[in-house]
């Protein structure tokens, strides 16, 4: 088992990671009057049994909300209230949210507004969920006109990352988390965690446990990096760019503002020299990213790695992404096309 210890201006707190280290929260629940399971339909249909034969305690209540990034709002943070009033739960209280990042958000921002603040802890279900939602302290729900606008900053007492949890995740979800993994590599002068990525590439795909634990652990400790030194986000005026993106985000109907958006970001990315994967990692929208590149026929550095179609064609494609947008002011076709870094192109050779 391993301990990462995490120390914040508002609180410091531990990542518990390991195996089958679920009986571990006990140590963490001893001083509450009631404890508040908080997870989605599908997890607490394989996991709500199992959690509470483990930890065998009469002060625990489970509840459950749908699944779906469509049920991160307000609405459904009321009924998680009603049942907490109803159930008598006070500020002396505790949430555990078990499940991926849906569930992670929501848990913790009831935990920040119930009775003005009560303490939670995160088990994160999902590969992306352990390596990112869980860990930092942000807490948001969605509203109509933006995703995660209504929310606040408060760390959690815990953060349980049990990697038997994967073994039951969907395929698809295991390659969402990937891509911020292959992400927290690629932000590291230092190329020895990708390196790793490369060489354990079958052993993580297989879900082999020390391969994982050495993964989520090395990518814990980036985002820990990350949090004690910036908790409130204050000095990343680049994630304006991707709030922007989010924003846009969650309104399909208007399509065309979104492709103009795009437009407008990337072109912002081109007046920065950056490349695109630099622009994946500023915004935070791999898989959007992923989503147009796979259209285009352009394998991302995350597909040919960890889970993309067999016959990919040449890897020499590796050496550039490529995108096109149509603008909607113009009609015209716009195509962006960047190159790799060199020292990932010389990994790739």
């Amino acid at each position: 088992m391993n301990i990462i210890d995490v120390k914040t201006s508002s609180g410091e707190y531990p990542i518990i990671l390991g195996c089958n280290i679920i009986s571990e929260l006990k140590k963490y629940t001893i001083p509450y009057d009631k404890i508040l399971i908080l997870s989605n339909e599908d997890i607490g249909d394989i996991y709500f049994e199992k959690l509470l034969w483990e930890l065998n305690d009469e002060r625990i209540k489970t509840f459950t909300i749908p699944e779906g990034e469509k049920f991160k709002n307000l609405e459904t943070v009321s009924t998680i209230y009603d049942f907490m009033a109803k159930e008598n739960f006070s500020r002396k209280s505790l949430i555990i949210s078990l499940g991926g990042g849906v569930v992670c958000d929501m848990g913790g921002f009831v935990g920040a507004t119930y009775m003005r603040g009560i303490d939670f802890i995160q088990v994160p279900t999902s590969l992306l969920a352990q390596v990112d939602a869980s860990i930092g302290g942000k807490t948001a729900v969605d509203h109509p006109r933006g995703k995660n606008l209504i929310g606040v900053f408060k760390q959690p007492k815990a953060v349980l990352i049990d990697v038997e949890f994967l073994k039951t995740l969907p395929k698809e979800q295991f390659s969402s988390g990937m891509a911020e993994v292959i992400k927290h590599s690629l932000l590291l002068e230092n190329r020895d965690y990708f390196r790793f990525l490369m060489e354990r590439r079958e052993e993580i795909l297989s879900l082999e446990s020390s391969s994982l634990i050495e993964m989520i652990k090395k990518s814990c400790e980036i985002k820990r990096e990350i949090v004690e030194k910036d908790e409130f986000l204050i000095d990343r005026p680049i994630g304006k760019i991707g709030d922007e993106l989010r924003r846009v985000e969650l309104q399909p109907e208007d399509g065309g503002q979104i492709a103009q958006t795009k437009v407008k970001v990337l072109k912002r990315f081109q007046e920065k020299n950056l490349t695109l994967i630099e622009a994946e990692l500023l915004t935070g929208r791999t898989h959007q990213i992923r989503a147009h590149m796979a259209l285009e026929g352009y394998p991302l550095l995350g597909d040919e790695l960890y889970g993309g179609a067999d016959n990919r064609a040449d890897r020499q494609m590796l050496h550039s992404y490529k995108t096109e947008f149509s603008d909607v002011e113009t009609g015209d076709l716009k195509s962006i096309e960047v190159e790799l870094p060199e020292d990932m192109k010389k990994l790739l050779e």
